[in-house]
């Protein structure tokens, strides 16, 4: 999404993330492995994939195109890597709080689709997720009841 004028940053900043956010993400234990991690996203159209711990604190996030790559090394290692060696860190997650705006220009620097929201008090506890199509319908969805 290119934001076109003024307007659409406006729009953007007025709306939480809470308000689209997906609160039940398929989500991936960090002491799983590569097999268990496999059947968990199999029948997802997520693309990526928060890893938390025993307490859903976000320890990183897992791509689909992570697990391909770690699947390339052989069946033997299915049982050996962990999501917790695959996650990448997610240094700024977004927090319910923060504005659709700040959102989409945190995706707009990465190549990802989906973004780990944690609890603002507890900047470690995943509460969701939000994606680029979350962030859309919501603009669309804000702009319908705008009247534009």
């Amino acid at each position: 999404m290119v934001l076109t004028h003024s307007a659409d940053a406006a729009v953007l900043s007025r709306l939480p993330v809470h308000e689209c956010m997906n609160r039940r993400p398929v989500v991936i234990p960090e002491g799983a492995n590569l097999r268990q991690i496999v059947a968990l996203i199999g029948g997802s159209r997520q693309t990526e994939f928060p890893v938390v711990d025993g307490d859903g604190r976000l320890a990183g996030m897992l791509t689909q195109a992570g697990v391909r790559e770690a699947l390339e090394n052989g069946d033997h290692l299915k049982d050996i890597i962990l999501a917790t060696d695959l996650a990448v860190p997610e240094r700024h997650p977004l927090t319910s709080e923060d504005t659709l705006l700040t959102a989409l220009r945190r995706l707009g620097g990465r190549e990802v689709n989906l973004l780990p929201v944690v609890r603002p008090e507890d900047r470690e506890r995943l509460e969701g997720t939000v994606s680029r199509q979350d962030l859309m319908a919501a603009y669309e969805r804000a702009l319908t009841a705008e009247g534009h």
